[in-house]
């Protein structure tokens, strides 16, 4: 509950009284009183910042982080304590406002933060958010100053401290739970429910000191704050949980913090917020994931790679100063084709773009083959997906590769119209006449998504039959992949891996006029999708091979930096000409030692990473991921006119560990989560399910249940849960306590 400050005589003198303020009507009313407008505009009228200060001192004022004193320093007409504490931010530049508000109202869910106004001088926020009782008041201030990247006022850190409030104009953000009556007392530094309290006495008064636990945890010879390593998980699962998913999220934080926290339930409670949780729920939770069996030999993969996005973090490694997602730093220096092709590109899409690309320049091979580190042949063929948020800038591929494959298009054009005078020939001849010989020399490369199974065939023989070409596609969403019909099934897994190793495909047909044909599978394509469905697009293929095939993309748009695109014209095709020729001159069997020696090096750190951190992501995808960008080089190789650069072997490096880190990013967890299922099958015979039951304490709650269900995914609700155990005389309401539930006799004897 928050309070506004009124001036009452008691006693015969005038003292100021705090009046509850009920709800956000009263509250709203309060601030734009005609009285708090009439102050506001003599603000903005005054010529210096000093006359601003006189004036404001007239504005109302709001106590947002009192609790009840004794003797001189009662405040009068207070008698319960609050949650919040009140941080100002003051002098800020003009040029930085916008930035640090972003910051703040990405932090809402985190810090709970329930209020955000700008002051009235418009030079700073004042900002209320949740109190974490286990620190002090400066300690929480400090907490929130450092993700907000801007020192708090000190002097307004006092805890009976008033702030002058401007009008709802220059509210941000209002919630309605600072309205809502406080149901605990904060007394040094600890949260006591009311309705336990008890008098105290004098013995009783001595407390044990609070064991101060490390601030830092040391990841290979690198002290990494806590609080970065929470807030890279955070980063990791899309932001800070949201009403309704709370109580999961810090089961799933606290599982993993547990293992840098030795398991210490007071340790990981001293990392893990609360979210806005209620204190009693979320320190349960805390517990019960601390308590939890099933430990690993090693880090959970969730730690691991949340151990090293905060890693970077503190080494200051960033993609061009985001703050919000740690992906690899494109190079400086670029080769000079990929330069070339993003230098109209948004800066926040140009990585995107440097990496999409290559679908649309591999269309102009033909026939063209390089060896693998293993000593296999391979032709440099591509897939590119990105998965970003809506609105993200996905569509800035399009014209780049509208200019790309310009010569693709217009050969099509020629031979789309050659095969609609075919077409119109043959329907001019009866049913019993015979038909003109459809063109052999016709292909066909830029398709379109929405084809039968035997027009792909068509396609792809006439494709094969030009020169071992390759067909390309560019899908607005990812979703129009299952378009591509495989004989007569949409599951897409079949094409993305035949695509990427050219493996055979077709169709056997007895009919006359029927496509029956066995070609090889050479299709390049760009997609995109948002994360979500991107990810549920692969959900159940984890281990069939198909999305270590692709490459994955992604984009972070900072919407406090300008998105803007730059000119194209026939300047830039003229420029890509001398590029697109070397690909289509090029043909055999074409060696790079430089290429070799850079993939062998890839080659071996993803063993190390396998064998050092036993990462199920580098298992899985790590070899294809380091074949795609040999793959790159090669291509960069002959666009170059079979000139190696040092810039190819950069964004050669660059490319393979920003697609695993995309990889890992969408689909470390699935693939962890798959591989213990595929474990589980290979060593245990008809395990079954566990006994829920004996999963929870001798007594336990209905949010223990409900954190039960969640975890082990259960088809039944927790009520429904607890109401089956109950019947059958498993568990009993325990008599003294609402809300707790006993295991009984009968059910114990039955599980000795």
């Amino acid at each position: 509950m928050i309070y506004s400050i009124d001036y009452q005589e008691i006693e015969g003198k005038k003292k100021k009284v705090l009046c509850p303020v009920k709800n956000r009507e009263e509250y709203l009313a309060i601030r734009d009183s005609q009285r708090q407008k009439n102050i506001m505009q003599k603000i903005a009228d005054a010529p210096t910042m000093e006359e601003k200060q006189k004036v404001k001192r007239g504005l109302i004022q709001f106590a947002y982080q009192v609790v009840p004193r004794s003797g001189d320093m009662l405040l009068q007409g207070i008698t319960t304590a609050n949650r919040w504490v009140m941080a100002d931010f003051d002098h800020i530049p003009p040029e930085q406002m916008p930035q640090i508000k972003e910051r703040l109202l990405s932090l809402k869910a985190y810090f709970g933060i329930a209020m955000i106004e700008e002051s009235a001088r418009q030079e700073g926020y004042h900002v209320v958010f949740r109190r974490n009782p286990d620190i002090s008041q400066d300690e929480n201030l400090q907490m929130l100053a450092e993700r907000v990247g801007w020192e708090y006022d000190k002097g307004a850190s006092d805890i009976t401290r008033l702030f002058y409030t401007p009008t709802s104009d220059k509210l941000i953000h209002l919630s309605d739970e600072i309205f809502e009556q406080d149901e605990v007392v904060w007394t040094a530094g600890n949260y006591v429910p009311i309705n336990d309290m008890v008098e105290i006495k004098p013995e009783q008064t001595e407390q044990k000191a609070p064991v101060e636990y490390p601030s830092t945890y040391n990841h290979q010879g690198l002290d990494i704050p806590y609080i970065n390593i929470v807030a890279a998980y955070e980063r990791m699962k899309g932001g800070a949980p949201k009403h309704g998913d709370r109580n999961t999220f810090i089961y799933r934080l606290s599982s993993n913090i547990r293992y840098v926290c030795d398991f210490d339930s007071d340790w990981v409670a001293s990392v893990v917020p609360d979210y806005g949780e209620d204190r009693v729920k979320w320190r349960r939770t805390v517990e019960n994931a601390c308590n939890a069996k099933g430990r690993t030999a090693g880090f959970p993969l969730e730690l691991r790679k949340a151990l090293s996005m905060a890693a970077d973090d503190v080494k200051g490694i960033t993609n061009e100063g985001l703050s919000e997602i740690q992906l690899p730093a494109m190079p400086k220096r670029l080769p000079v084709l990929i330069k070339h092709i993003i230098k109209n590109t948004p800066d926040q899409c140009k990585a995107y773009v440097a990496n999409a690309v290559f679908p649309a320049l591999a269309s102009y091979l033909h026939g063209v083959k390089f060896e693998l580190v293993d000593g296999s042949l391979k032709e440099p063929n591509f897939m590119c997906i990105c998965l970003a948020k809506t609105a993200s800038g996905k569509s800035a591929i399009n014209v780049p590769v509208q200019y790309i494959i310009r010569d693709i298009d217009e050969n099509d054009t020629y031979n789309r119209a050659r095969e609609q005078e075919w077409k119109d020939a043959c329907g001019k001849k009866g049913a019993n006449k015979e038909k003109p010989e459809r063109p052999k020399d016709i292909c066909i490369q830029h398709i379109i998504s929405d084809l039968t199974n035997a027009s792909l065939v068509l396609r792809l023989a006439d494709a094969e039959q030009a020169g071992e070409k390759y067909l390309y596609c560019n899908l607005e969403e990812l979703d129009l992949l299952k378009q591509l019909q495989t004989n007569g099934t949409k599951d897409c897994s079949k094409v993305l891996c035949l695509a990427f190793d050219c493996g055979e495909y077709g169709q056997e047909r007895v009919g006359k006029e029927s496509i029956s044909k066995k070609v090889s599978m050479r299709l390049n394509f760009n997609a995109a999708s948002t994360v979500e469905k991107g990810k549920a697009f692969f959900s159940g293929n984890m281990l069939d091979g198909a999305a270590g095939r692709i490459n994955f993309e992604t984009i972070y748009k900072d919407y406090t930096k300008e998105f803007r695109y730059g000119r194209y014209d026939e300047d830039y095709y003229d420029k890509l000409k001398p590029y697109i020729a070397n690909l289509k001159l090029a043909n055999g069997v074409i060696e790079c030692p430089q290429a070799m020696t850079a993939a062998k090096r890839l080659s071996k750190k993803v063993q190390e990473r396998i064998a050092l951190f036993n990462d199920e992501v580098y298992e899985n995808f790590g070899d294809r991921a380091v074949t795609i960008a040999h793959s790159k080089a090669m291509l960069l190789y002959i666009a170059n006119g079979m000139t190696w650069s040092a810039e190819i072997g950069r964004f050669m490096e660059w490319s393979f560990e920003r697609d695993m880190y995309c990889k890992s990013m969408f689909f470390g967890q699935e693939i962890q989560t798959a591989n213990e299922r595929e474990n589980e099958a290979l060593t245990k015979k008809h395990r079954g399910r566990a006994n829920l039951l004996d999963s929870l304490d001798y007594t336990f709650s209905l949010d223990d249940v409900t954190t039960l269900a969640e975890r082990e995914k259960t088809s039944r609700k927790a009520k429904e849960l607890l109401a089956v155990w109950k019947s059958r005389g498993y568990v009993t309401e325990d008599e003294e306590t609402a809300g707790i539930y006993v295991k009984t006799d009968e059910y114990m004897k039955r599980c000795a």
